[in-house]
Formats: C-alpha cells, structure tokens, sequence
C-alpha cells in the first residue's frame, strides 16, 4: 500500500499472512531518489487504508522531531525522569529515527508535520460526516 504526501511516497508492504513479524513503513523522496524505513509495532496498530498509513508516518515524524531535543528537553516534554535507562533508550531511538529521516528529507520536519495534520484533520472531518 502507498500514500503520497508532498515529495514523498509513504510505502508499507502488504503483511505475509500469518507473519508476526514487524513491518517497516519506507519513506522514498521521488526529489532526490533517497529512501529509508522505520520499523513498526503492528500489535498496538492495524493499517488497512492510507489514512491509517499517514497517521502512522505522523507518529514517525514526531518521533524524529523528538530526535532533534536534547535529552533534558525530550524528559520535560514527557514527564519522563532523566535517571530511567529506558528514557535514554527511547529518546536514542529517536534520535536514529531522526537521523535516518535526515538523509531523506532536508527540510524542516515540523512544517511537514503540520502540514500532514491537517490533511489528517481534514480526513478525520469527512470520515465523520458520513
């Protein structure tokens, strides 16, 4: 399945059946060719339709926004204490999800989200009204 956002085309493979293995959501810019994935949790989502897709690349981008905080920034944001090892484990996360995205996408990342909310926003408005 694909969803195309601005320069971006947001690819996720369809599941082999009966796979409970992770899939990955891949990120080409048709710009600049470069490509790159993140890898998701299907237990806490289901996609079955590109607007499942688009939110779950909003999810992605805020965690590559997370990924541009410094860690003190990213604990405040979350309430998270600064002493938990699991907090710098998922904070670097971020942080690689940010520089993966890097190489893909040079602009600025937080206008791209914005901009996918109100797709998103707009999308949910319709949804509801049928």
């Amino acid at each position: 399945m694909n969803a195309n956002f601005k320069n971006l085309i947001i690819r996720i493979p369809e599941k082999k059946k009966d796979s409970q293995q992770n899939r990955h959501i891949h990120v080409k810019n048709v710009e600049t060719n470069k490509e790159t994935s993140f890898e998701i949790d299907e237990t806490e989502i289901e996609i079955i339709s590109e607007f499942d897709l688009l939110n779950v690349f909003y999810d992605i981008l805020t965690d590559v926004i997370d990924g541009e905080r410094p860690y003190n920034e990213f604990c405040k944001k979350y309430r998270y204490s600064h002493y938990n090892k699991s907090t710098m484990e998922e904070w670097k996360l971020c942080k690689n999800s940010n520089k993966k995205f890097r190489n893909v996408y040079r602009d600025r990342i937080i206008t791209l989200q914005k901009e996918l909310f109100e797709v998103i926003d707009v999308e949910l408005i319709v949804t509801d009204e049928n």
